[in-house]
C-alpha cells in the first residue's frame, strides 16, 4: 500500500474494527493517539540538548507555541514530517499486528 494511501486510511476500519462499541473505539484512538505523541516527543528530545529540552518543556507548559516553533526552527526539527512519520510507523505497526492475529 502506498505510503499516501496508508496515511489517508481510516485505521478503525483497516484493522476491521467497526463492529466494537464506540466507547472502546475511542480508547483505542485515545491509546494510539498518546503512543505517537510520546514516540514524537522522544525523536524531538533527541535532537536538543537537556538546555533546550528544558526551555522546550518550559514553552510547552505555558503554552508558548512561539517559542515551541522557534526552537524546532532553530534545530531543523520538521515537526508536520515527523508526525506523519510516526502515524505511518504506528498504522504500519498496528497492521502487521492485525494480520499476525488473523484480524
Amino acid at each position: 500500500m502506498a505510503t499516501t494511501s496508508l496515511l489517508q486510511e481510516n485505521i478503525i476500519s483497516m484493522l476491521n474494527l467497526e463492529p466494537l462499541p464506540d466507547e472502546q473505539k475511542l480508547a483505542l484512538l485515545d491509546k494510539m493517539s498518546s503512543l505517537v505523541q510520546k514516540r514524537i516527543a522522544l525523536r524531538v528530545f533527541d535532537r536538543l540538548t537537556a538546555e533546550e529540552q528544558d526551555v522546550f518543556m518550559a514553552a510547552t507548559a505555558a503554552g508558548d507555541e512561539k517559542r515551541v516553533a522557534g526552537l524546532l526552527s532553530e534545530k531543523g526539527v520538521d515537526i508536520a514530517a515527523l508526525i506523519e512519520n510516526e502515524v505511518l510507523k504506528l498504522k504500519e505497526e498496528m497492521k502487521e499486528v492485525a494480520g499476525t492475529a488473523g484480524v
